[in-house]
């Protein structure tokens, strides 16, 4: 079966950190979960493209993926289910053939066309239990048939043999011959057509480093021709020189040698090159290529399954090194073990480089394929940039043991033709391939309290073909603790468990020990916290917090159920966090000691809303701000105000069921929040229109920096489960917010499958208004890892999540997670900001959400009601709503003169006009 990938997948199934460079024709891709594969075997394809085998993680059967130039996959094709590792090569006419074995530790050979189509299926030595996964390789003979190897269990005479098969192009038997029939311990390695009429295998002896190898020369008839005995413990599958010869890479453990033999047809050593002195002596070289002008291309694998597992090397004619180079291997993945495949998945590219590539065995269910794409020099991208961020105690922006890594925090660097932005992860560490040139780097502190170290690289000039090592380091401007706190409450219904998800961080540079208060609204019935409480007073909870070092996080879980009124759908729940003690440090002079809070009440026995503004800073306001009284969607009062230290200022509104807003904007520097808000809804009983609902969200509702956060949902009977939400919403049909406006997204999933998903994967290409630099990381249902791929993609991974499916439990089959995003400057008014996620539950295909969408305008006027109710005197607009022009009537009163001032979305007087009559 061709399962061909949807183009969305194609997009986006490629795990890449940047984008390939026009410079150095490379690329590195992992193909998971999309295509989840293990890689055994890479051929070039007559179309210009490329086909992998290997075998498929979740199902078990031999997998063969089709894979494009620049490393996309085309198709997929499965094979036999819960069968090994395969090993294959590639057909006279463009098809496969694959030797491994399935049921019963039987060897099957499967022919397939060039399409991965299955021709026939053939078992081999069905006598023969052959119960190890490698140990066994295949070939073909000049005459289209094939030759296989295998080591195996010999049923009738109880031993260990190593058995050869000569087989034709339809797979029947011409010869079978065994070898060392008295030395059990002999296993074969690999197997290659010497082009000579002849075979040449690699035979092995032992285990691990103690392992010694062979080279054994038969005949076309299997006859026993010669023995090679090098000196070295480990070595790569023989060569085949353009001169007929043989060419052999060997690594020596016990010595930490590495060279390259020329052996002849009839097995006499006709040189070695020492690889002494290299950069690094626990490489050991296992795949050669011989290059055209009869120089030698190599990879090398480290004595190491982690980061910079993978070199290059180019020799000339006569073994001695002229190029060599790690591959850029972190770019796959910080602290993955890499497993790469052999010479057969060490071939040349269309264009005159390399791909090479394997799979990645401790990663979620162990294993996933990946692919990297060299030049013919070898390189990938033309530089690479790696280091970490870390606690710069000293100010010496050189790391010291007692100085601690910081993560996570985001790294820009700049070019004048790019951008580039990652965030550091696990022990600080980052990883980036560049093209060269000059770059700005720029280090994002994770709280005001921190700032870059003064003698961090401001300019950093990558050369070609370069590893550079840089790391930044970061040092406090104050010794206090500084705590964020995100938050999100799950989908809302009637009568139905919800849960409440507060995550807290200490962005500071000292411990935090303190309460984090947590006001519930009524209509939510508290069942059970994750961490007990202290004391609850009304609706109010309090939870002692253990001590948070810096940059450490937690997570509180309130689980509860909704009132069961089913009247309240499409109103607003609101549940807001506080974290105690509150004072923060103010790292600026020129803010003027003013604080603005805002709270709200409604009075059942004047039937009034009131918004009470006070100054509880200790300082005067600098200089007035605008107060916005907004009902609905509408910017209904505008009041000038500056207020002294302690001062406070009442607004009444009549409360008739409306949607009431008050906000305004902080002075300058306030270290406290952005702005002050409150808003309530449906309150009141002169309702003569009825209630307004749904506008509660349309404008933002956290200003705060820092220690507090709301978070507010929708009641409604139905919900997509796979959701993508912005905050604000935006004003009216338009979706309108302001060009300033921080947007916050929550990403909805629920596993509507039928059973456990393990890993689930969120990837949200963002839209290019928004800036990738200002991204912070917010609450999760679960414990995740955030990464940014690209320039612009960002990725959120729940590794072992374990996620129900909602037959089995409804409540637990769901999860979130919530980040924010400032917009790039300059976007202008009609921009559309959209944005989806593809969520991907274990390897099935991507679930594509709704697309979240705001535009960036000035105002939206609609139907005006005067506060005075003396005069029925309405203000309409046409059209409604506009973002460029509208007509605005005024009628029920006959006014002389009209003043009309027109406001942004935060309070900006953007126009005033003038009419007399």
């Amino acid at each position: 079966m061709i399962r061909t990938l949807p183009m969305k997948t194609l997009l986006l199934c490629c795990l890449v950190l940047l984008a390939a460079h026009t410079h150095a024709q490379g690329w590195v891709k992992k193909y998971s979960p999309d295509v989840m594969m293990g890689i055994t075997s890479l051929y070039p394809t007559a179309d210009g493209n490329y086909i992998t085998t290997g075998w498929n993680v979740e199902e078990g059967p031999q997998r063969i993926m089709k894979i494009a130039a620049n490393g996309d996959p085309m198709w997929v094709a499965d094979q036999d289910s819960f069968a090994a590792i395969s090993i294959s090569n590639t057909t006279q006419d463009g098809g496969l053939v694959l030797l491994y074995y399935a049921f019963g530790n039987e060897r099957v050979m499967l022919r397939t066309d060039a399409n991965g189509q299955q021709v026939w299926k053939k078992l081999i030595h069905p006598h023969v239990q052959n119960n190890s996964i490698g140990n066994a390789d295949i070939d073909t003979t000049d005459n289209g048939g094939f030759i296989c190897a295998l080591t195996g269990y010999d049923t009738a005479t109880m031993i260990y043999r190593l058995y050869v098969s000569r087989l034709d192009a339809n797979g029947d038997t011409i010869w079978r011959r065994t070898y060392f029939d008295t030395d059990s311990s002999k296993y074969i390695q690999s197997l290659r057509n010497s082009k000579d009429g002849g075979f040449v295998m690699v035979v092995a002896r032992g285990s691990g480093a103690q392992t010694h190898y062979s080279v054994v020369k038969i005949d076309g008839s299997g006859n026993f021709l010669w023995e090679y005995i090098p000196a070295g413990q480990k070595f790569s599958t023989p060569t085949i020189a353009r001169d007929g010869n043989i060419l052999l890479c060997i690594g020596d453990f016990s010595t930490g040698t590495n060279k390259i033999t020329k052996v002849d047809q009839q097995g006499n050593e006709l040189w070695t090159a020492n690889y002494a002195p290299l950069p690094d002596s626990s490489i050991w070289y296992g795949s050669i290529i011989e290059r055209d002008d009869n120089s030698f291309a190599l990879i090398g694998n480290r004595n190491t399954s982690y980061i910079d597992k993978f070199s290059f090397c180019i020799a000339d004619s006569l073994g001695n090194v002229l190029l060599f180079h790690k591959l850029p291997t972190a770019n796959i993945g910080y602290n993955t073990q890499l497993l790469h495949s052999g010479y057969k998945t060490f071939i040349k590219s269309h264009d005159g480089g390399y791909i090479t590539g394997g799979w990645i065995q401790n990663e979620v269910n162990n294993y996933s394929a990946f692919l990297i794409k060299m030049d013919s020099a070898g390189v990938v991208y033309p530089s690479t940039l790696s280091g970490n961020t870390y606690y710069d105690d000293n100010g010496n922006c050189a790391r010291e043991s007692n100085e601690p890594f910081i993560r996570p925090v985001m790294l820009t660097f700049s070019s004048p033709t790019d951008t580039f932005t990652l965030v550091s992860r696990d022990s600080g560490y980052y990883s980036v391939g560049l093209d060269t040139g000059n770059y700005t780097a720029h280090v994002a502190p994770p709280s005001p309290y921190w700032r870059a170290s003064a003698c961090n690289e401001p300019v950093i000039n990558l050369p070609l073909g370069a590893d550079s090592s840089i790391s930044f380091g970061l040092k406090p401007i104050v010794y206090s603790p500084y705590i964020t706190i995100s938050s999100s409450i799950s989908r809302l219904r009637a009568c139905m468990p919800s849960t409440y998800t507060a995550q807290y961080c200490n962005t500071g540079t000292a411990p935090f020990t303190g309460i984090i208060e947590v006001e519930i609204d009524t209509n939510f019935h508290v069942d059970s916290t994750s961490v007990p409480f202290v004391t609850n007073a009304g609706n109010k909870y309090y939870f002692v917090v253990a001590p948070l070092d810096a940059m450490q996080c937690a997570t509180l879980h309130v689980y509860g159920t909704l009132t069961c009124d089913v009247a309240l759908t499409g109103h607003t729940l609101c549940i807001d966090a506080h974290a105690f003690q509150d004072t923060v440090v103010n790292v600026s002079p020129l803010w003027d000691q003013s604080n603005l809070q805002m709270a709200v009440v409604y009075n059942p026995q004047t039937d009034t809303i009131t918004f009470t503004l006070k100054n509880k800073g200790n300082g005067g306001m600098s200089n007035p701000k605008s107060l916005l009284v907004i009902e609905d969607n509408v910017i209904l009062m505008h009041v000038p105000v500056q207020l002294g230290a302690g001062a406070e200022l009442l607004q009444h509104v009549p409360a008739n069921g409306s949607t009431w807003r008050a906000t305004i904007e902080q002075t300058a520097y306030n270290p406290y929040s952005k702005f002050a808000t409150a808003a309530i809804e449906a309150a009141g009983t002169n309702q003569q229109g009825g209630i307004s609902l749904g506008y509660y969200i349309d404008y933002p509702i956290n200003g705060y920096y820092g220690y507090h956060y709301t978070a507010c949902g929708e009641i409604r009977n139905s919900f997509d489960p796979n959701e993508k939400v912005v905050m604000p919403d935006g004003v009216g049909t338009d979706k309108l917010v302001d060009s300033t406006t921080e947007l916050e997204y929550t990403l909805y999933f629920q596993n509507t499958g039928n059973d456990t998903a393990y890993l689930i994967r969120l990837t949200d290409t963002l839209a290019d208004y928004l800036d990738p630099a200002t991204i912070v990381a917010g609450a999760g249902s679960h414990p995740y890892i955030m990464e940014i791929l690209g320039r612009n993609v960002l990725q959120f991974t729940f590794a072992n999540i374990n996620l129900p499916d909602s037959g089995a439990n409804q409540l637990q089959s769901n999860g979130f997670v919530k980040f924010r995003i400032k917009q790039k400057p300059g976007n202008t008014n009609g921009t559309v900001i959209n944005n989806e996620v593809n969520i991907y539950f274990d390897y099935n295909p991507p679930v594509l959400t709704n697309t979240a969408t705001v535009r960036i305008g000035k105002v939206l006027v609609t139907d005006i009601e005067t506060l005075y109710e003396e005069k029925p005197v309405t203000i309409n607009a046409y059209p409604n709503p506009f973002t460029t022009s509208t007509r605005i009537a005024v009628a029920g009163e006959d006014f002389t003169n009209l003043e009309l001032k027109v406001y942004d979305l935060s309070g900006r007087l953007v126009r005033q006009e003038r009419s007399t009559h």
